[in-house]
């Protein structure tokens, strides 16, 4: 099983997007994968400190998972571009029209963030 690392937006969305970040997580967690998620992180922290842990605990991932709308995160293009660097492998949360089309993991994933079963 992989060490996987969650990245995605966070800042100007409501609950700070925690809820996608917790779904993607528990799916992962259900496939045994070691997930690091900074949605897990306490409340109080600048976002400098944020992203000082969250670049920490991208080290010492094995694979980087986006979830959908990172574009729009500068941090989560940070964290991209040392995914990148380090060599990390890399999966893109989309929505498909059919899971069955989507590998391991990541069909479960996606999964739990459409809430349905086609």
């Amino acid at each position: 099983m992989s060490v996987v690392y969650i990245a995605g937006p966070m800042s100007g969305i409501k609950d700070f997007n925690r809820p996608a970040f917790h779904e993607v997580a528990q799916a992962l967690r259900a496939e045994g994968h070691t997930v690091l998620n900074p949605a897990e992180l306490p409340d109080g922290l600048t976002e400098a400190q944020y992203m000082q842990i969250g670049l920490a605990m991208l080290q010492c991932a094995d694979v980087i998972y986006l979830l959908k709308d990172w574009l729009h995160s500068s941090g989560a293009r940070a964290e991209k571009a040392l995914a990148e660097k380090l060599g990390l492998e890399m999966y893109f949360q989309v929505v498909y029209p059919s899971r069955s089309c989507i590998p391991g993991f990541m069909r479960q994933a996606n999964h739990a963030i459409r809430g349905n079963d086609d």
